[in-house]
């Protein structure tokens, strides 16, 4: 469809968490009780997907087109596109093990919303490079969060474990030499690919967005990595 014919934004939500309780409940061993309380919030839900108005009372402008188009790379873009493209390459990998077959992703995300040229007086190379802007901003957040909740998790110990060389020079790469950080190689190896993502984006975008980090790294690629 359309964008303009898109579900509402409160609509897509409500739907969302309607979606959630109900695998929520088949999926989880619940008391009596909390049965109930799953039970009351679908209802409660449904009742406040019921009394919406799924018709907007004005039509989208392009921005409105853009905004809601990005919104399905949070929802489900991001998630299901690597993995479909892994499916798919362990699945020819595992049929022809000694050819290197896909090495590129097969599945790219890509998007005609701020640059459909069918008409339409309003789309101008303005609204292009902001459609394109707004993308890019959407895909740089994504993974300078998810890797800021994986320095969290990766507090790894090179007094406890073996630390493979490349590493060890990953992190010393990284521009991070905080002595609180000094014996957690994975954890500064990731963050100093944020600073390298950080500067990616002030350089594309011209700001850092949520989850970057600023560790005064001008360069945007490891000399070792140039992906």
């Amino acid at each position: 469809a359309h964008p303009t014919e898109t579900r509402r934004r409160t609509v897509f939500e409500t739907q969302s968490r309607i979606t959630e309780l109900m695998r929520f409940r088949e999926r989880t061993s619940l008391t009596e009780e909390e049965t109930a309380d799953v039970d009351l919030q679908l209802r409660r839900q449904v009742l406040v997907l019921w009394q919406t108005a799924l018709i907007r009372l004005a039509r989208l402008r392009i921005q409105d087109e853009i905004d809601v188009g990005l919104r399905y790379y949070d929802a489900a873009l991001f998630d299901v596109i690597p993995r479909l493209n892994a499916d798919v390459r362990a699945s020819l990998r595992a049929r022809w093990p000694d050819a290197d077959i896909l090495r590129e992703p097969l599945v790219r995300m890509g998007s005609w919303i701020g640059g459909d040229r069918d008409g339409n007086p309003y789309v101008t190379a303005e609204v292009a490079h902001r459609a394109s802007f707004a993308a890019a901003q959407v895909a740089l957040t994504h993974h300078l969060e998810a890797l800021t909740g994986l320095e969290r998790e990766l507090s790894i110990s090179a007094r406890l474990v073996n630390v493979p060389d490349e590493l060890e020079q990953l992190a010393a790469a990284s521009g991070d030499d905080s002595p609180f950080r000094a014996d957690e190689p994975f954890r500064r190896a990731v963050r100093g690919i944020r600073g390298r993502l950080s500067a990616s984006a002030s350089a594309i975008i011209g700001e850092i967005p949520d989850g970057g980090v600023d560790l005064g790294r001008g360069d945007r690629h490891h000399p070792r990595s140039q992906q």
